[in-house]
């Protein structure tokens, strides 16, 4: 992700998660997506063995390595500018079933998505960059 922001009806942009975050949106040729957001200075929680989830944590953990957490998959669609998720799965269990709506801009490898306009005429707006191909081991 390069930036993620808030523009306000006035004009004023405005970082509601900071500047600090680590995200990454992944769109399967068959029409699958994927995203995660956090941010990149997060406090780890106590647990020992390692687990993928947080079961293990304390509830006071969990909430706090849930704050700030964006987490979703489910397939997309593709209608001109548009972009529609379908969420089948979230951290947050009430999108679920839910379709996210996003403009589209896309400029070789920076993709915009911008949400809605809310009442107030505020409206969020995120960049990516293509990831460069895993050269790896």
């Amino acid at each position: 992700m390069v930036s993620e922001e808030e523009v306000h009806a006035d004009g004023l942009i405005t970082y509601p998660f900071g500047n600090d975050r680590l995200a990454q949106i992944i769109y399967s040729p068959d029409g699958f997506m994927a995203v995660v957001a956090t941010d990149a200075v997060r406090t780890k929680v106590t647990e020992k063995c390692h687990r993928m989830d947080l079961d293990a944590a304390s509830p006071e953990e969990r909430a706090r390595a849930a704050m700030g957490c964006v987490a979703y998959a489910g397939r997309f669609e593709v209608e001109g500018d548009k972009v529609r998720h379908h969420v089948d799965m979230a951290l947050n269990p009430n999108v679920m079933g839910l379709t996210r709506t996003r403009s589209i801009s896309l400029d070789g490898d920076d993709l915009t998505l911008t949400t809605p306009a809310d009442n107030a005429g505020t409206f969020g707006r995120i960049s990516w960059r293509r990831a460069r191909k895993f050269e790896g081991k």
